[in-house]
């Protein structure tokens, strides 16, 4: 089991990050901070991040104003 934003989704074998965050219904962009296992990844990496069963992501969005 994969858990993003501690939503459950199934892991299965050489699931990029794209994927699950796909699959639990987030949409990300150059505004959203990704954290995986605690590791900052960068939005250019999640295409193609292979991630381990167990794994936890957070989804953060980055928010300005003025």
């Amino acid at each position: 089991m994969i858990y993003v934003n501690e939503k459950e989704v199934p892991y299965k074998q050489n699931i990029t990050l794209a994927e699950a965050l796909s699959v639990s219904g987030e949409e990300v962009d150059e505004m959203t901070l990704l954290l995986m296992d605690g590791k900052v990844l960068s939005f250019s990496q999640h295409a193609f991040e292979k991630i381990e069963d167990g794994a936890k992501i957070k989804v953060l969005r980055v928010v300005s104003g003025g």
